[in-house]
Order: structure tokens, then sequence, then C-alpha cells
């Protein structure tokens, strides 16, 4: 019983953290992902290294 109370605890606690770790740097890696995916398009797409 107490180790199911401590992993909903925990769970709850995992889950406000992230919200607010996301409300606090949301934006950052918001633009850290659409950095990371121009990178790959340019690499993948627009300059592909093995051509055929």
């Amino acid at each position: 019983m107490l180790k199911k109370l401590l992993f909903l605890v925990g769970c709850v606690l995992a889950i406000v953290v992230a919200w607010w770790a996301f409300k606090l740097i949301g934006k950052l890696v918001f633009f850290a992902v659409l950095a990371i995916g121009a990178y790959l398009l340019w690499t993948k797409v627009i300059k592909p290294s093995s051509d055929g």
C-alpha cells in the first residue's frame, strides 16, 4: 500500500516538475527542436550526402 502511494506521489511530482520545466524552458526547447529539425532537413534533403 505504501509503495503504491509513493509511486502515485512520484508520478504526480514528475508531472508537476515536467510541467513547470516546460513552462520555464518551453520556448527554449521548442526552438532547439526547430533547429535540430532544420539541421536534419538540411543534411538529409537539401544536401544529401549519399546521392543514389
